[in-house]
């Protein structure tokens, strides 16, 4: 490698070495005291890229070159900061960007390709299709245009190569972000377009071992670090890039400095040398004048016309996507015309022309052009070297004055023709354009001036554009392209019009600029000055591969019409008759566009290229880029339904299970054996309860009570154990893991295992004998723990009831349901001691939502509200935490490693509440000076909320996989040792993993919920009126409420008097579920 005194060939150097199983690195200085600085062996070479000889002996024997040469900018002396003004900077004698980006890469990737290189990986920089950016005026030096240039010869050597433009170098550390790349600087127009050095260095050494990363060219950002994944997966990203490695032909090259490197730029005629057939000895030249598409031959010689079939011609049809790139320029040309070699072209025989009218016809051409020809001021004349002739330099500058005809660029997509008409200031230029604006324009916006028109009358410019018109003809640049390739010529605007049209008048001369620059198939720009350019002939191979990609992109972009046409079809279409979803997926190509819809819609673009193509499709259909529009585009061709969970998509949580998952499922379900089968304890004797949400599918407690001879109540939580089924480390377990619980929403649930795995073997059945473990516990008459046991069971659930039934059992108090009752006292006998021990109640309405039919437009909402504190609900709570707390009591005997919650009471003086009403109010009032929970895995911690001393969450193992943890851990003292499946440490790394998933979850949930309320009430009556309490003023009079009816919490202004705790009614003003927007009024 190059450069490496500089930072970034230091880094690539130390990467290389640390990687000498790959690579054996050589590198190159330029002074002895750059060697020394890096502690150079003998793999370091001393030389000066400008002297070509001397960086031969580094180059030699090497498989790979990575170019990081560049030439670097210092302040003038002389700058005071205190007073203001902008630094100015230069380049030293012999560092300038011409020497070290040009000559001095020009002469390494010549010293490469003589020593059979077989890649070379040049690092260059972003802003390079922008003459005037910036960079380009520090010290006048023209880096990016140097270095663009330095690319193109390296694209033209015939060397594999890699070309990184990178973006702006930044000091940070590699390896920590996501690595974006691009082209045609569309990064610079993001905050993306930064990039660690490490990371280019690093991008640069992959390059050398990927096929992916040949032959291309490709600007290189990253995101902010932090916000997403880093790139590890390079073969990845070198395949995204698909632009053609060639340097744009609009980037105009500055003449070099040294006048003694010379480039050919012979003026030529289109000519073809035949054979009369009047004199088969003699030959002679034949210029040949394609207007509109018919061919007048002239001939020097008498005689009859040589036959057609003596010429070497190819025509080919015009092609599509030359006709659009002109419509896009702005000139507001109608499509250009063709000819396909047929039709109502004349016959040969009738574009004979005598000798003598030939001769004169072309004496008084020439005597025309003569007397039109254009005073000019010559502004530097070299000699430059191309294709091995030595031409004079045909960059010329015209000088501005009024009445001029000119050509400049209005904005990035449109060039429009204008006359001067004053100057406007020191440089620029008032103009009228083809349009009748009147707009001032800078001379770097000049991309041509139109030769021989002076006093050029602006009401003429319409005329003009249609004779112009008239003249285009893509194929004769074909024509051209052939005979230029052959005889290895540039060739000006004004030769090519005297080549296709016999003549180099304004007009002509006009239309060949135009074909010239909107041409992206046969010619290149080789040298470019102001408003003058030279173009050369693209190489054979190169025109075949533009050919390619061009009938490549032709064919995709009939694909994207369809596709558009496709979208409005099924957007204008009724709602029943809109096509299915799955129809969108057939298609790979309409997958990529719905896709890219869905990541604009959801702002989760995975590439810039992503982005790009939703907002062509969004300006496409006459929307706005935004992510609304993408979203109700989706809703309205049917593949969305209206109310789409968008939260679900931006969270890319998993949903249904793969293939493999479900497979790997339902062999456990079938094949596997219970390893605690001899020392289960049968309680199918026990009546057995199992009290849940009506609409719950997996049942993973129940509950069993009796009375001892004694008086004391014995009671037994059962949960369900899929401990039976699931092994720690096994496939089924680490997709549980990776999805930490179920995603309870209203319109779906989303299990943590696969359905029939939880439903038919894990969950609790009602008359099935199921497995589980028991914990059993006997209570003293103040409700604290006298006796306990965990053991593997086997039971028969009786009851499946929900909260509203077991409560109507409780308030019948049947003399048959005397268990039911049993486990009522206990809760009560559970709470008094809990609160004595200094518990903290924190009892609220809870809200449940189930959605039917949720793909419809107007699906059933039905909508539950519960109160924490019926009997029902008590009961089940005070069950659970007592399971909760002897798992940490048996865990803390035993030294288990278990997931351990806790609590550290705040300061809390629940008396200073008690002037607040019990339940929602109180309740939001002390939760508000809680203090968060607190896990640790080797002993209890104090839950002083709940009022216990510890606590461990092990009753919703289907559910939640910190609680199957807690079972794979008891199970595994049970079975008689101490060989746990976790340690201590990797129940904490495994905690941090899955709470950090269920906090996402958490978000989901309660996002969903809101959304379903809000479209709830939108529904309601207009004016309809919804008891309110306050629960606490958020600022002055605006006020945090809970809709009771609903459960559902909104801010509100309140009247003046009103306090915490009061009742108010309100009524919705607006609602607006999509925006999250709910708007209350208080009703006076």
């Amino acid at each position: 490698m190059t450069s490496l005194g500089k930072t970034a060939g230091q880094i690539v150097y130390k990467k290389l070495k640390e990687r000498s199983d790959k690579f054996v690195a050589k590198g190159l200085v330029r002074t002895p005291q750059g060697k020394e600085k890096i502690g150079g062996e003998d793999d370091v070479f001393i030389g000066d890229i400008r002297d070509a000889d001397s960086i031969t002996p580094a180059i030699q024997g090497i498989d790979a070159l990575v170019i990081l040469t560049s030439a670097v900018p210092k302040m003038k002396p002389g700058f005071d900061p205190t007073k203001g003004g902008r630094p100015e900077f230069i380049f030293d004698d012999g560092q300038y960007p011409e020497q070290v980006d040009w000559i001095g890469q020009k002469n390494q990737i010549d010293a490469a390709k003589a020593a059979g290189v077989k890649h070379i990986v040049l690092v260059g920089s972003m802003g390079g299709t922008n003459p005037d950016h910036p960079l380009n005026k520090l010290g006048n030096g023209n880096i990016l245009i140097w270095k663009r240039k330095a690319e193109q010869y390296l694209t033209d050597s015939g060397t594999p190569y890699t070309i990184i433009r990178a973006g702006g170098l930044v000091d940070k550390e590699g390896g920590a972000r996501e690595l974006l790349v691009g082209k045609d600087d569309e990064l610079l127009q993001t905050d993306t377009k930064t990039v660690p050095r490490a990371d280019v260095a690093e991008v640069c050494i992959q390059a050398l071992l990927f096929e992916e990363a040949k032959n291309k060219a490709f600007d290189l950002g990253s995101k902010p670090e932090g916000t997403s994944s880093p790139t590890n997966d390079f073969k990845a990203l070198f395949s995204q890039v698909t632009a053609l490695s060639i340097t744009p032909a609009s980037l105009a090259f500055p003449s070099p400095h040294e006048p003694e490197r010379t480039i050919c730029l012979s003026f030529f005629v289109f000519r073809y040398r035949t054979t009369v057939a009047s004199s088969p000895a003699a030959t002679t030249m034949m210029s040949v004048r394609a207007i509109n598409g018919c061919f007048i031959i002239r001939t020097a010689t008498t005689g009859c016309a040589p036959p057609v079939s003596l010429f070497r011609h190819r025509i080919q049809r015009l092609r599509s996507s030359h006709l659009r790139e002109f419509s896009k320029s702005g000139l507001g040309f109608p499509p250009l015309r063709q000819n396909t070699g047929g039709g109502d072209a004349p016959s040969c025989s009738a574009c004979i022309h005598s000798l003598v009218e030939s001769v004169s016809q072309e004496l008084e051409s020439v005597s025309r052009r003569k007397r039109s020809r254009i005073s000019v001021r010559a502004s530097v004349k070299v000699k430059l070297t191309s294709y091995g002739e030595v031409v004079e330099d045909k960059l010329v500058n015209q000088e501005l004055e009024a009445g001029l005809l000119l050509e400049f660029k209005k904005d990035p997509e449109r060039v429009l023709l204008a006359v001067t008409h004053r100057p406007d200031g020191k440089k620029n230029w008032m103009v009228f354009d083809q349009n009748g604006v009147s707009s001032s324009i800078k001379p770097q916006q000049i991309t041509y001036i139109v030769p021989g028109l002076y006093n050029f009358n602006h009401t003429e410019l319409t005329d003009f554009l249609q004779r112009a018109q008239d003249n285009l003809d893509t194929q004769l640049l074909e024509f051209a392209w052939m005979e230029l390739l052959e005889k290895n010529k540039p060739v000006t605007p004004e030769e090519l019009a005297e080549i296709i049209y016999g003549s180099s008048d304004p007009l002509e001369s006009y239309c060949a600029h135009f074909l010239l620059s909107k041409d992206e198939i046969y010619f290149s720009v080789l040298e470019s000055k102001g408003s003058r350019s030279i173009y050369s002939p693209r190489r054979t191979e190169q025109v075949e591969e533009l050919l390619r990609r061009q009938r490549v992109r032709e064919a995709e972009e009939r694909e994207f019409e369809e596709f558009i046409q496709l979208l409005k079809s099924a957007k204008n279409a009724p709602t029943h008759t809109k096509p299915p979803k799955s129809s969108w997926l057939a298609n790979d190509k309409v997958r990529e566009n719905i896709d890219s819809l869905k990541a604009y819609a959801i702002d989760a673009w995975a590439s810039i290229d992503q982005r790009k193509l939703a907002g062509v499709i969004l300006k496409s259909m006459g929307l706005q880029k935004t992510a609304v529009s993408a979203l109700n585009l989706l809703i309205d061709i049917g593949y969305f339904p209206v109310h789409v969970n968008l939260d679900l998509l931006k969270l890319n949580l998993p949903t249904d299970h793969s293939d493999a998952i479900v497979e790997a499922a339902e062999i456990l379900l079938s094949e596997s054996s219970d390893l605690d089968a001899a020392r289960r304890i049968d309680l199918t004797h026990l009546k057995v309860y199992a009290i849940d949400v009506d609409e719950a599918d997996e049942l993973d407690d129940a509950l069993s009570a009796t009375r001892l001879q004694d008086g004391r109540i014995k009671i037994w939580i059962h949960v369900a154990d899929p401990a039976r089924y699931v092994t720690p480390g096994s496939k089924v377990d680490r997709e549980a893991r990776r999805r930490g619980t179920s995603v309870f929403l209203p319109t779906a649930t989303y299990p943590m295992f696969p359905e029939k795995l939880a439903m038919e073997g894990m969950s609790l059945r009602q008359g099935e004998t199921c497995n589980a473990v028991s914990v059993s516990v006997v209570l003293r008459s103040d409700g604290s723990i006298a006796e306990y046991s965990v053991e593997n069971s086997i039971i028969r659930p009786t009851y499946m009831l929900t909260y509203e039934s077991a409560a109507e059992l409780l308030h019948m108090n049947l003399q048959e349901e005397v268990e039911l009752r049993l486990l009522s006292e206990a809760a009560f006998l559970r709470s008094q001691w809990r609160h004595e021990q200094g518990a903290v109640d924190t009892t609220t309405l809870e809200t449940r939502i189930k959605v039917v039919n949720p793909e419809d437009p107007e699906p059933l909402i039905n909508i539950y509200v519960e109160n924490q504190a019926d009997p029902a609900m008590r009961l089940v709570f005070e069950m659970m935490i007592l399971c909760g707390e002897v798992i940490a009591t048996f865990g803390s005997q035993h030294n288990i490693p278990l997931p351990y919650r806790g609590q550290p009471q705040s300061n809390i003086d629940v008396s200073a509440f008690a002037h607040l009403p019990e339940g929602p109010v109180r309740s939001a009032s002390i939760v508000k000076v809680m203090r968060a929970a607190e896990m640790n895995f080797r002993c209890p911690v104090r839950h002083g909320v709940l009022g216990i001393p510890g606590y461990v969450q092990f009753t919703s193992p289907i559910r939640r996989y910190m609680d199957l943890t807690a079972h794979y851990q008891i199970k595994a003292f049970l079975r008689g040792g101490d060989n746990f499946p976790f340690s201590a440490g990797e129940l904490e790394g495994i905690a941090a993993s899955v709470n950090m998933q269920n906090r996402v979850v958490r978000k989901l949930c309660n996002s969903g919920l809101r959304y379903w309320v809000i479209e709830f009430l939108r529904r309601q009556q207009k004016g309809k009126k919804y008891t309110a309490l306050i629960l606490r003023f958020v600022k002055d009079r605006i006020a945090s409420l809970l809709l009771v009816e609903v459960g559902f919490q909104a801010t509100a202004w309140v009247s003046e008097g009103k306090q915490v705790g009061d009742e108010v009614e309100v009524r919705v003003e607006e609602a607006h579920p999509r925006d999250d927007l709910i708007l209350l009024k208080e009703v006076l």
